[in-house]
């Protein structure tokens, strides 16, 4: 095993386990379950595109799997500033 598989192999596990994470996350705090679940099915695509570019070797080639992992990042950000902005705007109203 190479350490481009080896890696993209730990990234696989990483990306699940922040999902399971997002998920556990979902359930504890109701007023932000639905983005919670969003992003832990993001974090499931972003591994699954892990898997695959472990099959072709790349994560440009073939292009269908770059734009799958520029979707997956994409969400990703787009949850990430959505949760700060909450997060800012939550510490600013408590005492």
């Amino acid at each position: 095993m190479d350490y481009v598989y080896a890696f993209n192999a730990f990234e696989t596990v990483l990306w699940t386990l922040l999902a399971v994470y997002c998920i556990v996350s979902a359930i504890q705090i109701p007023e932000r379950r639905i983005r919670l679940l969003f992003a832990a099915l993001a974090f499931l695509a972003f591994a699954g595109s892990e898997i695959m570019e472990m099959q072709t070797g790349a994560w440009w080639r073939p292009i269908w799997l770059l734009i799958w992992k520029a979707a997956c990042i994409t969400i990703l950000i787009v949850l990430g500033i959505d949760h700060f902005r909450w997060h800012r705007k939550n510490s600013e109203e408590s005492p």
